[in-house]
């Protein structure tokens, strides 16, 4: 049995490198361990960026004090130099827009009449009445208001005298202008005194007001116009 006593005594504070073995494990002894760099993270692909929004608009409910009237197809009727219906209820169109005024909310009238958008009092309902919608209404009624006022008269027609009659009848009804002295009167040719008729159409309860004043005067130079 060999001597050891000899021999420096074991060092024991260094910890030992586990037991190993192989081809493999004396390479790895022989050149040491080499940590291998992490692959390489591509770079991500910029995306391209989304288009901006663009917030929806909605019309604001505005109505212009005077409104474009629609064109009418030109229809045979009682006219004068103008031949043509549809440039009278574009001018009563106009002039019924700017005399009554446009009101969204129903609200009562002069004379205490559920009333709503341009003076309308036919198949109201109490609601918001959108400004298209106060123009459409407007536009039919103007039509119909025209087309019953030219049944009962009988003599033809400038168009300044029909917008101005149409929009008479429109302020006081059809029957009631239909019977009225002014139409009696044009119906008769007496063409002054029939649209000097109309100033007698200022009141309501028989009392004069301001503003129904200022309509018929205006209605009345229309009708008394030499010009279409």
């Amino acid at each position: 049995m060999s001597d050891i006593s000899g021999l420096p005594p074991l060092d024991t504070s260094r910890p030992r490198p586990p037991a190993s073995g192989g081809f493999g494990s004396w390479l790895s002894r022989l050149f040491g361990r080499r940590t291998l760099p992490p692959p390489a993270t591509p770079a991500p692909t910029p995306q391209p960026k989304p288009a901006p929004i663009t917030p929806r608009t909605t019309p604001s409910d505005t109505t212009p004090t005077t409104p474009t009237a629609p064109a009418t197809p030109s229809t045979p009727g009682k006219v004068g130099k103008a031949g043509k219906v549809g440039g009278a209820i574009a001018l009563a169109t106009t002039l019924v827009a700017g005399f009554e005024g446009v009101r969204n909310y129903v609200y009562l009238d002069i004379g205490g009449v559920p009333t709503v958008c341009y003076g309308e009092t036919k198949g109201i309902e109490n609601r918001y009445y959108p400004a298209q919608e106060c123009l459409a209404m407007l536009r039919v009624r103007v039509v119909e208001f025209n087309s019953g006022l030219r049944d009962c008269v009988k003599v033809p027609m400038r168009a300044t005298r029909e917008a101005a009659l149409t929009s008479f009848a429109y302020n006081v009804g059809v029957r009631a202008a239909c019977r009225s002295t002014a139409v009696r009167l044009l119906n008769a040719g007496q063409d002054e005194a029939g649209c000097d008729a109309l100033m007698a159409w200022n009141k309501v309860a028989g009392v004069p007001v301001g503003g129904l004043t200022r309509r018929r005067s205006k209605e009345r130079a229309l009708c008394l116009a030499n010009r279409d």
